[in-house]
């Protein structure tokens, strides 16, 4: 009777065994095809960073796989549909009568890029506030448009919450207009490099000709002081080692921030609420 109880025990054991290792052949067959699909419709460049099981589809008779991709943001998903039996693959959008993307809802969110602080290499030359401040902001800008609407945002936060946040500012200019713009800032600290990159931005369009700086630094007193371009070089060359957007970004507490730009959503980002 204990054999009998035993062979079955086998055999059960066994077809379990079989029944794992076939579904995850099918999934490694699975995702092998899908890495062929995202090569051919958005090309070899892109870093997939995993590929979740198939799942239920709004389509019957199709699964969606989420297939998540590093990207300067975070990892970014994509949903990719297949029949069941796995054989046909479609890379595209599903929308329902009213013309709601119903791809995107599915899909989920970016999870942002984060990053130990320290690899970013944050100068307390230029930063204001407090070094031990519950919320670390790193502004990588540079004098253009979209660059003045983060560091008002930001300026303004800060001087409603001055106990609880600091600044740091990292040089990210786009152009070699912006870059001489911003040299202007390396040839002061703390709240003086603060205060001469906020009389930069408000500017106006155009500003920034030789005359034009040599104009500035003459009416600032930057004659004289002792300017460090290479601070500008070094923060350029650790954005391209850290895959930053080309664009300027900001990171609270070492994670990036890539929801609108606001109170509600830097508070809840850092986890402390700001006034």
């Amino acid at each position: 009777m204990t054999f009998r109880f035993l062979l079955v025990g086998v055999l059960v054991f066994a077809v379990q065994t079989g029944i794992a290792v076939a579904e995850e052949n099918k999934a490694a067959d699975m995702n092998a095809a899908i890495t062929k699909v995202v090569e051919k419709s958005l090309g070899k460049g892109l870093k997939i960073v995993r590929i979740e099981d198939a799942e239920k589809s709004r389509i019957a008779g199709l699964k969606q796989i989420r297939v998540w991709f590093e990207t300067p943001f975070g990892s970014t998903p994509i949903l990719f549909y297949s029949t069941d039996d796995g054989k046909l693959y479609i890379a595209g959008t599903i929308y329902d009568p009213d013309g709601n993307n119903l791809t995107k809802i599915d899909v989920g969110k970016t999870i942002p890029k984060m990053m130990k602080e320290s690899d970013m290499e944050p100068n307390d030359d230029y930063s204001i506030g407090p070094k031990d401040a519950k919320v670390r902001a790193l502004l990588w800008v540079g004098t253009d448009p979209l660059s003045k609407i983060i560091f008002d945002t930001f300026q303004s936060l800060y001087e409603k919450n001055k106990d609880r946040m600091s600044l740091f500012l990292k040089f990210y200019p786009k152009t070699e207009r912006d870059y001489a713009k911003m040299t202007l800032v390396t040839c002061f600290k703390g709240e003086e490099a603060m205060d001469i990159y906020r009389k930069l931005l408000d500017t106006v369009a155009g500003w920034g000709s030789d005359e034009d700086i040599e104009a500035f630094r003459e009416k600032h007193g930057v004659k004289g002081k002792e300017c460090n371009p290479e601070l500008i070089k070094k923060d350029i060359e650790l954005s391209r080692k850290l895959m930053l957007p080309q664009q300027p970004v900001v990171f609270i507490n070492g994670t990036m921030l890539i929801e609108e730009q606001n109170k509600e959503n830097i508070s809840k980002l850092a986890g402390v609420q700001l006034e």
